[in-house]
């Protein structure tokens, strides 16, 4: 179980604190209550800048002006668990630290913190504009943080393979909720016209980029991370990976990144929702289209696998309800299909009410196996944060449309 220890207002002093992260064992006993065995990382304090170096994010470092002691791993956070199939390991995400912990389950022991590093978008089309009330994915010179919300354990060959889904996460504190004023993203106009990027070093067509807000100017980066020498900002990092990835369970290693996939199959399946959202419930969804594009885009959020006759397949839930199926050939994730369930021809309110709002912000969802399906059917369920839904679809095997 992941204990995130997420930042917080201390109600009897009225002042900022952040718990401490931890993950607990649960070992299940038929004599009596379970066995907790709790995890906390503050031996991972002692190697802070070891981590650093290797790219794990140390996003609030506290401020000592203000009193605030914030320790490397008080800023950790875990998010979700996923263990092997022997259960000898957990793989434990990090989100808003862009990082992996593998565990022994055995001995009860942390083995490594793992930097996932950040994926290069030079080869691969992004949105990053939210101004353009359509899909306008374009080439740029930018990074990104992984950033997985959900991992999943697979087997593919006989082999190992955490699968992970690269939802993206910024780091928002106010004094109102946190006792303290604090954020890690920033549109990257704004870093500009703050003179936080090194502007004589940066290449001019990204730097022009910037600067215009129907390209890179309305995305959020992060103020925390590609600092040089100069103490400027030298590389741009998004939040999110904006896909799905595999990660060697031995080594983490990156072996697979479905790129754009999943922005460029929206874009030409449902144009009309493409990075959308729903938090207006007096506008419709193709009133919202684009509006997630300055953020993190399709925002993957959870992850299901399983197997559809003989083919291993990975089904990927997405913020604004776009459910993405892809077959495991091998360590690739292959395309197949995308639905999105609801109308779109009418404002969210009455969406909701009409009970045609599909599943949005999709948090969670699961694989049922032919089987133990009632039918004899494989079918996937399927949870809506935003619409409070709970939902059946059925997987079957058709031919492939690309």
């Amino acid at each position: 179980v992941a204990n995130s220890g997420a930042a917080t207002l201390n109600p009897s002093s009225n002042t900022f604190t952040d718990p401490e992260g931890s993950v607990t064992i649960i070992i299940r006993n038929d004599q009596g209550f379970p066995i907790e065995i709790n995890m906390d990382f503050t031996q991972l304090n002692d190697r802070v800048v070891d981590y650093i170096t290797n790219g794990v994010r140390y996003v609030f470092r506290g401020d000592h002006g203000a009193g605030i002691v914030n320790t490397f791993s008080q800023d950790l956070e875990p998010e979700s668990v996923t263990i092997s199939n022997d259960d000898r390991f957990a793989f434990v995400s990090c989100q808003r630290n862009n990082a992996i912990l593998k565990i022994d389950m055995f001995n009860q022991r942390i083995i490594e913190l793992y930097s996932l590093g950040a994926k290069n978008w030079t080869s691969f089309n992004i949105d990053t504009s939210d101004m353009n009330d359509a899909a306008n994915l374009r080439y740029h010179t930018v990074y990104s943080f992984y950033q997985p919300a959900q991992l999943a354990y697979s087997v593919i060959d006989g082999k190992g393979y955490v699968v992970s889904v690269d939802t993206g996460k910024m780091t928002t504190y106010t004094q109102a909720q946190h006792g303290y004023a604090f954020n890690d993203g920033v549109r990257a106009r704004v870093a500009w016209s703050d003179g936080e990027l090194d502007t004589t070093t940066m290449n001019p067509t990204l730097l022009a980029q910037i600067q215009d807000n129907q390209q890179l100017g309305r995305v959020h980066m992060s103020r925390v991370d590609g600092y040089n020498i100069f103490n400027k900002i030298g590389d741009v990092f998004l939040f999110g990976g904006r896909g799905i990835s595999l990660w060697d369970s031995t080594t983490m290693a990156h072996v697979f990144d479905s790129g754009d996939d999943l922005e460029r199959r929206a874009s030409q399946l449902y144009p009309n929702t493409f990075n959308g959202d729903c938090s207006n419930g007096n506008q419709s969804p193709t009133q919202q289209v684009d509006e997630r594009s300055d953020d993190m885009g399709p925002e993957p959020g959870a992850l299901a696998s399983g197997v559809v006759g003989t083919t291993p397949v990975l089904i990927v839930g997405s913020r604004n309800g776009v459910i993405y199926v892809f077959n495991m050939r091998g360590v690739s994730a292959n395309f197949e299909s995308a639905h999105r369930e609801g109308s779109t021809n009418d404002i969210w309110n009455n969406l909701y009410t009409n009970d045609a709002a599909g599943d949005q912000i999709i948090s969670d969802m699961g694989f049922v196996g032919a089987g133990n399906s009632p039918s004899g059917t494989p079918f996937v369920y399927v949870i809506g944060q935003a619409t409070g839904s709970l939902s059946v679809y059925n997987v079957v095997d058709v031919p492939d449309i690309f």
